[in-house]
């Protein structure tokens, strides 16, 4: 079993992509520069798509995990779970946040059938939750039935409708404006003639500026919404460490990868969303 108690916030962090529309196992990586007391390791993940097999080695290790307090006994939660893949990692970094330790079922990038998910689930889309007889399939489905079912656990989401209302706009607001260069991006990657230069810069600008109200918002708070997590930061900072990838992650034998690393980048005056992306992707554990 995975125990998953949520770490210090304050953390470096290693994460991975899924963009809509494609589910790579491409790893990805953020530095939270405030703290030295995070070490990067590697340890091996895949990636098998059209061009190359890849194999990025990636893991990060704290020193001083911190444990939140839970009263919840041990809940037997079992994820199908794509690794590399931010809908995946939403769902991973909920869990950990909240401190409910979960078993996974590690499901193949190239398994165009997925069988186990649709025996599960009769749909073979990832992440996909057992919860008890309840299972529950979509990232945004798994993130409500969390917050419902494990209410002694820090929240994601509002009590009151308009505070609630704003956290699904700005969730919404993730996914499309931060996943679409992302996804264009990805395409570019595995195109067989070679990426777009020209696409890629514009991809670069869009989040650049898809970042900027980020940006402000971090200069006075921790997190989008204000002094802890919430379902915006859980379904943003996975899409933006796409432009954070770090040079060590690329080379020769990792084509894709280093398509992100020559092409996309969130660019200057970005240093409180970045650290901002290691707080979250510290809970992706």
């Amino acid at each position: 079993m995975r125990h998953a108690p949520p770490v210090s916030t304050l953390a470096s962090s290693l994460t991975a992509a899924e963009t809509s529309g494609f589910e790579p196992d491409l790893v990805l990586g953020s530095v939270n520069d405030l703290v030295a007391d995070w070490r990067p390791r590697w340890q091996q993940l895949s990636f098998a798509g059209r061009r190359a097999k890849i194999v990025v080695r990636i893991e990060a290790l704290s020193s001083h995990p911190k444990r939140h307090p839970r009263e919840e006994s041990m809940a037997d939660i079992t994820m199908w779970n794509l690794g590399p893949s931010p809908n995946n990692m939403k769902v991973r970094i909920a869990l950990n946040y909240k401190g409910i330790p979960f078993d996974t079922v590690e499901v193949a990038f190239m398994d165009e059938e997925r069988a186990a998910v649709v025996e599960v689930s009769g749909q073979p889309l990832t992440p996909v939750i057992k919860h008890g007889d309840a299972v529950v399939y979509d990232s945004r489905a798994i993130l409500r039935y969390l917050d419902n079912n494990f209410r002694d656990t820090p929240s994601l989401f509002a009590t009151d409708r308009p505070t609630m209302m704003a956290l699904e706009q700005e969730e919404d607001y993730g996914r499309n404006k931060i996943g679409e260069p992302v996804g264009m991006v990805f395409g570019q990657a595995i195109a067989e003639d070679g990426p777009d230069i020209s696409v890629c810069a514009q991809a670069s600008q869009m989040i650049h500026a898809a970042t900027a109200p980020y940006e402000e918002r971090l200069q006075n708070q921790d997190f989008l919404m204000g002094d802890h997590m919430t379902v915006v930061d859980v379904t943003a900072a996975p899409l933006v460490s796409y432009s954070m990838v770090p040079r060590e992650a690329g080379g020769p034998e990792n084509p894709l990868v280093q398509c992100f690393i020559d092409n996309f980048s969130l660019g200057d005056g970005r240093d409180k969303t970045r650290e901002w992306v290691g707080r979250v992707m510290a809970y992706d554990r």
